[in-house]
């Protein structure tokens, strides 16, 4: 497990009342963790368990992509033609075999993490609003996709952007048929239904507000990434269309994601009202985060684009299936298929070799062979220390330094308990023998090194391994064990000590870069 799904572990482990308060202080919403804390509360908190979730949630975004693709390819004139019928449902079949057979998506499923609970919800909340409209605006089809959206908007905050997707289509759907018919009872049903639907949703956003504007004002200048220009939205639309973020971007042609992902959402556009639906999810959300990037800061990701990406691909299911020459159209699915599985085959690999290298993982089995509880475990950066806490045989006396109070910065690392961050001088007494740090090197930057500093005068390096972490955050991990020297010991400088000799820094530094 990366730092991420460690967090999504340690968040889910608090009482409620902490919970809530590291998630208000954190930059995401709630409903993911309260989730997982219910699921690893009544069947354990696992690898296995906290990764089924996004397990079972990926596999049923899977069933309702072709869910939404046969509701939006489904009429009156699907019922009587055995042609469109039969395309229907082979629509419904590639959009079910494009999502399984994405890298992407296959990488959410295996993360605890939560965007496939995302991906899910986008497209139950489609579905209800495509029933919604079909039902002359029936108001327990408007409540049950109102308060689908509003969990939706709760699970990602960029999810938001594919809810306000949602209001633009149906708001323009009914503005199409006032001006075909003017207002008559129907529209006047759709347009109460989309009014009705507003306001259920700012009641369940109610509470919450004021925690989202504090989580925006400290995320805006606390958070950041790379300045967007063309170059890096292209070669992220390029990794969202391929293998996600294992992808190789060709410099010469990355331009071409963004042309084809605008060409399939023309042409869905320009299919049918339900097929708009999915046009619109496709590039409202994009549309949004690079008007965002421009404006504010820069927030786009590759990750982050799933949602979007996800209704491109159902996009691209049901535009395929309307080419009226059957040649051209088997070519055309053969290729999408192709595509797909090759990226998820690259994806695969890449993902065997991560799991094959040493890492934190093999780092903290090895701090289990040989650490004696209760010895004290200082971990040097609080980014690893969930990991590490995660991964211990005992988690207790496992403490890291303090470089900052997460609850003022968001950089200062995860939200973690107040006695977990620990100064070397509280936490270590005279009545211990032997100490273990964690230190990290080339973390976020080849020259960022997090290290536990002893006083060299009370204490003599006993061992240290080195592992190369590749998953997540890159680095490389040294465990060290340190023992008290007493008075009949002589102040000795070993070769392999870091702290005492430079070269050995020097080397590791070396190494990373």
């Amino acid at each position: 497990m990366d730092f991420d799904e460690s967090c999504s572990w340690k968040i889910s482990q608090f009482a409620w009342p902490e919970m809530l308060d590291a998630i208000s202080r954190d930059a995401h919403p709630p409903l993911y963790y309260a989730l997982l804390k219910v699921v690893t509360k009544c069947f354990g908190n696992s690898v296995l368990v906290l990764r089924g979730l996004s397990i079972l949630f990926g596999t049923a975004t899977i069933i309702a992509s072709g869910w939404f693709v046969r509701t939006a390819m489904s009429s009156e004139a699907t019922a009587q033609s055995g042609t469109v019928a039969f395309d229907r449902d082979l629509a419904t079949i590639l959009s079910m075999a494009l999502v399984s057979g994405n890298a992407m998506h296959v990488e959410m499923s295996q993360q605890a993490r939560p965007y496939t609970l995302g991906t899910l919800l986008s497209l139950i909340a489609a579905i209800l609003l495509l029933q919604a409209f079909r039902t002359d605006g029936r108001w327990i089809s408007w409540f049950m996709f109102s308060v689908c959206a509003g969990a939706l908007s709760f699970t990602h905050y960029y999810c938001i952007f594919t809810v306000a997707a949602f209001y633009c289509w149906a708001i323009s759907c009914v503005f199409v048929d006032w001006l075909r018919h003017r207002s008559n009872q129907v529209v006047r049903q759709k347009l109460l239904g989309i009014i009705l639907s507003l306001w259920i949703l700012q009641l369940i956003w109610l509470p919450w507000i004021s925690t989202f504007l504090f989580q925006q004002s400290r995320s805006t200048p606390q958070l950041w990434m790379n300045p967007l220009d063309w170059s890096s939205l292209s070669s992220i639309c390029f990794q969202a269309l391929a293998g996600g973020r294992t992808s190789a971007v060709p410099s010469d042609h990355v331009w071409v994601a963004i042309v084809l992902w605008a060409i399939v959402a023309l042409c869905t556009a320009l299919y049918r009202p339900e097929g708009r639906l999915a046009s619109v999810c496709s590039v409202v959300p994009l549309a949004a985060v690079i008007a965002y990037s421009i404006a504010v800061r820069s927030i786009i990701g590759v990750k982050y684009l799933i949602f979007a990406q996800l209704f491109l691909l159902l996009s691209a299911a049901m535009l395929a299936l309307k080419i009226p020459l059957r040649g051209i159209q088997a070519i055309t699915v053969a290729c999408l298929v192709t595509w797909s599985l090759y990226w998820c085959w690259i994806q695969a690999e890449e993902r065997t070799v991560v799991a094959q290298s040493g890492g934190v993982r093999a780092a903290i089995t090895y701090l289990n062979q040989h650490r004696d509880f209760p010895e004290i475990v200082v971990v040097a950066s609080p980014f690893v220390h969930p990991i590490v806490q995660k991964y211990a045989d005992n988690a207790k006396e496992v403490y890291t330094q303090n470089s900052g109070d997460h609850r003022e910065n968001i950089l200062s690392g995860p939200p973690l308990k107040t006695l977990e961050y620990s100064n070397i001088g509280r936490v270590i007494n005279n009545q211990e023998e032997r100490v273990w740090t964690i230190d990290s090197f080339g973390m976020f930057s080849p020259n960022m090194h997090f290290e536990v500093k002893l006083a060299l005068e009370h204490w003599d390096l006993e061992s240290q391994e080195e592992f190369r972490e590749k998953n997540g955050i890159a680095c490389v991990i040294a465990v060290r064990s340190f023992t008290r020297r007493t008075l009949e010991k002589l102040p000795t400088v070993d070769s392999d000590n870091p702290v005492a000799d430079d070269r050995r820094k020097v080397s590791i530094k070396r190494e990373v870069k």
